[in-house]
Formats: structure tokens, sequence, C-alpha cells
């Protein structure tokens, strides 16, 4: 029994560090995204503003996703 606990204490220790990875890396999508967006570039090129806007969106739909798998995780922690 203690044995099965460990085991899944340290699939939930694993699940969570690839979580906050995933967050690591869409925070700096994101953070690019935002300065091509702002650039004077893409202002003037509609079909790439819009481009970049749904990109935005998505990244940060999948940012939240991470969230809440994040804590999840955190909230199982023994």
């Amino acid at each position: 029994m203690q044995k099965q606990k460990q085991s899944e204490e340290r699939k939930r220790q694993t699940k969570l560090k690839k979580a906050e990875a995933e967050i690591e890396r869409l925070d700096e999508e994101i953070a690019k995204t935002q300065e091509l967006l702002s650039s004077e570039e893409v202002a003037a090129d509609y079909e790439k503003l819009m481009e970049l806007s749904k990109l935005l969106e998505d990244l940060q739909k999948q940012q939240e996703e991470q969230y809440e798998i994040w804590e999840e995780l955190e909230s199982m922690a023994e």
C-alpha cells in the first residue's frame, strides 16, 4: 500500500513538472506573439494581425488549461 502511494506521488510530481514546463513555454510564446502584435509591420498587415491575434487567443487558452491541470495536481498533494 505504501509503495502504491509513493508511486502515485511520483507520477503526480512528474505531471506537475510537465505542467510547469508547459506553462513556462506558453508564457514565452505569448510574450513573443504580443511583441509581434505590437510591431508596426504587423499593424500594417491585416491578415498577419488577425493570424497572430488568433494564435495569441489559442496560446492563452492552452495556458489556462495548463494552469487548471497544475492547480488540480497541487490540490492532490499529500
